[in-house]
């Protein structure tokens, strides 16, 4: 019993001291609502002291200067006003009627004629509140109520913001708009005494993708819509974009009424609106140089009486806006949708076709029509990267020089489509290169919407190339979906030496670097497939002999052949350690599978001859390498030959072969492999003798014989 009656005793002072703790909060909250002057939704102040007078209005969401100018309000100024008037209360104040009990007027607290006035609109309306001295201690000011029945001691930080001009509370930016709102952005110039007289116009829009239709892979970029509609260089405009919107103003004059026609921004020489696609829109127009300093111009916002000064140069800036902003890349594509490609030069023709997409098809071409087997439609779906040029081939077609379908090889169509979709406008000589030579100067954007006379003078009515893509599926272009590219270069007229190439797509004609004649070319040998031949895996070589030609007679230089017992020549190579099983060993590993490193267009000869270097001596074969090869290890032995010139320089050798009949640079690896089994052999024939200084003070031999080396 006695346990339960302490229990209750416990429960009912907890209870007891709960309800005072509750109605002591509701005391203090009320009291501190009750003793805050102003609300927390302040919507607009005005300061007046015998400097003038200012006022603060927030319309949405930011804060603007109304009076005596317009402008957008600088939000950390603001804000610290807001604190300031929010925390203001009557805790620690006293009553009129007390001040004069004791003797005491307004007077005496600098209130009868308050040094500043400040009215405050909020929830609860418009109210006045005025600011006197400061207190004995220098710490505080004394503030008169709203209804004039308190005196209210508000600390210096009060003051200090209070005392501000409407120049503090300015804005330094000129526009009051953040760089990714802005979804359009359109440059007007004019000419003249009136905006009538326009000259030009340039329109920037913003695009939106989404990367395979997924919104979390949109990419953001810009596109000219005006005088042009080509493709921005995104990262360059959001770069001048941040540029802009972050520009402040030098002077400003809101109080000068005379200064609006000196100004000439009634007149102006560019506007620049930027807008965030829905109803916000700043127009900066840009008038004439400051007579003080031509480093300025006078410009103001529109339906903005304020007049300031900026840098001259924005004018200049944003007049190149279509030479400087437009992306250089001009013949951009998917390279997995491509499916064919035919090179036109003259009368020559090459037609490239990529087989390893869906259904079947035929290509139109001038002469007739040309089977191209599996062919056309959608791209095969999931095709890795690897595989988009994996599958290209030359097949036979007129004006062509293929006879039979041929393999293209991968690296080099890999590189001739990266090139064409990397393909860029570029300035001659371009000025951004310190090495640039001095001489006259050719706009990357020659020309757009190119009339009859310029396609002419730029020497489109015979291009000297002439290239065409057909897609499986549809190419996004700025204006619809089309199935074809083409693309014509020219070069430059014979009365214009040093002039660059030209390109020309759909209206524009773009200065390109003439290298792009190299990529388009009609050589079947340009694109032919790198790989000789491949042996099996399980193939064998039996033998290899190389045979110097040069001479009245021949000469066997090696003669190797696979020791009996050895069932894997190469790999019983391996365990040797002298230079020339090393030697062999290399060159047996460049044989089972031979590749060129690039094709001479004529075909093989035993008359071949080639002039290296433009040197006037012609090379012929001086090498003739025989090699016996069995498929299997009982299999019956085949023999393959190979002719070669003599190493011709470091990294250039060139080889041949009667079947299939062709010339061709061989590789390093082979260069080196040869080099060690031949010139070591029988060098006199190809190191001159060389002359040696004679040495001050000795008599020494005029040269050293090649042997002796």
């Amino acid at each position: 019993m006695r346990f339960k009656f302490t229990l209750f005793l416990i429960l009912a002072n907890v209870l007891t001291f709960g309800l005072i703790l509750y109605e002591s909060g509701k005391s203090d909250v009320a009291d501190s609502v009750r003793r805050a002057i102003f609300s927390a939704g302040i919507s607009k102040i005005s300061v007046k002291d015998s400097s003038g007078e200012f006022s603060l209005t927030l319309e949405k969401k930011d804060w603007f200067i109304t009076s005596p100018f317009r402008w957008a309000a600088n939000p950390f100024t603001v804000n610290r006003l807001l604190t300031e008037l929010r925390f203001l209360g009557a805790d620690g104040g006293f009553s009129v009627a007390e001040a004069r009990a004791t003797g005491s007027t307004l007077a005496d607290y600098g209130l009868e004629n308050p040094r500043a006035t400040l009215s405050v609109s909020d929830d609860a309306g418009t109210r006045q509140i005025k600011i006197g001295n400061a207190t004995p201690d220098r710490k505080s000011v004394y503030v008169l109520s709203p209804d004039g029945s308190e005196i209210i001691p508000a600390p210096k930080s009060f003051l200090d913001v209070i005392s501000k001009k409407s120049e503090d509370f300015r804005a330094r930016e000129i526009f009051s708009v953040a760089p990714y709102e802005v979804q359009s952005l359109k440059i007007l110039s004019f000419e003249g005494q009136a905006r009538d007289k326009e000259s030009r116009r340039v329109s920037l829009v913003r695009t939106r993708k989404e990367n395979d239709g997924v919104a979390a892979r949109v990419e953001y970029g810009w596109r000219f819509e005006t005088p042009i509609s080509a493709a921005a260089e995104s990262a360059r405009t959001e770069a001048r974009l941040r540029e802009l919107v972050s520009l402040n103003y030098g002077e400003f004059f809101f109080d000068k009424p005379s200064l609006l026609g000196e100004s000439g921004v009634k007149t102006p020489q560019m506007s620049i609106t930027l807008s965030d696609g829905n109803e916000k829109s700043q127009t900066l127009l840009v008038g004439k140089l400051t007579p003080e300093n031509a480093n300025l111009r006078y410009a103001k916002l529109d339906g903005n009486d304020a007049i300031f000064t900026v840098p001259a140069d924005i004018a200049d800036r944003w007049e190149r806006a279509t030479t400087e902003l437009r992306d250089p890349h001009f013949f951009e594509f998917d390279p997995a949708q491509l499916r064919s490609v035919t090179i036109f030069e003259g009368k020559k023709q090459l037609l490239l076709h990529r087989t390893n997409l869906r259904a079947a098809g035929t290509k139109k071409v001038d002469s007739g029509a040309v089977a191209l087997g599996a062919d056309a439609g959608e791209a095969a779906a999931g095709t890795p990267a690897e595989n988009l040029y994996a599958a290209w081939q030359m097949p036979a077609a007129p004006d062509s020089r293929v006879v039979e379908p041929t393999a293209v090889e991968p690296a080099v169509m890999r590189d001739f489509v990266e090139t064409l979709k990397n393909l860029v406008a570029v300035n001659f000589p371009d000025p951004e290169k310190a090495d640039a030579e001095p001489g006259e100067f050719y706009r990357a954007f020659a020309a757009d919407n190119a009339s009859d006379v310029e396609i002419e003078s730029f020497g489109f009515k015979r291009p000297a190339r002439v290239v065409e893509l057909q897609f499986g599926a549809p190419v996004k272009d700025a204006e619809s979906p089309r199935r074809t590219m083409t693309l014509s270069v020219a070069v430059p007229p014979a009365d214009k030496p040093g002039a660059p190439c030209h390109a020309k797509f759909g209206g524009s004609i773009y200065a390109v670097d003439e290298k792009i004649l190299e990529t388009l070319s009609t050589e079947p040998s340009f694109f032919r497939s790198r790989e000789i031949w491949k042996l099996p895996e399980n193939a064998k070589i039996l033998s290899i002999r190389i045979v110097d030609v040069a001479g009245p007679e021949e000469k066997t230089v090696l003669d190797a052949k696979r020791p009996a017992g050895v069932a894997d020549w190469m790999k019983a190579l391996e365990a040797k350690t002298d230079e020339e099983s090393a030697a062999l060993r290399a060159l047996g590993v460049c044989l089972a599978d031979l590749r060129a490193e690039s094709f001479l267009p004529e075909p093989f000869s035993r008359d071949f001859s080639y002039d290296y270097q433009d040197s006037g001596a012609s090379e012929t074969w001086r090498f003739r390498l025989e090699i016996e090869i069995a498929a299997a290890e009982d299999a019956e032995p085949s023999r393959r030959v190979l002719w070669f010139t003599k190493r011709l320089g470091g990294t250039f050798q060139l080889a041949g072969m009667p079947e299939p009949s062709c010339v061709f640079c061989i590789r390093q690896p082979l260069i080196d492999a040869l080099h060690k089994l031949t010139f070591a052999r029988d060098a006199s024939r190809d190191v001159p003798e060389i002359p040696i200084p004679e040495p001050i003070g000795r008599d020494a031999p005029a040269t050293v014989p090649a042997a002796a080396r």
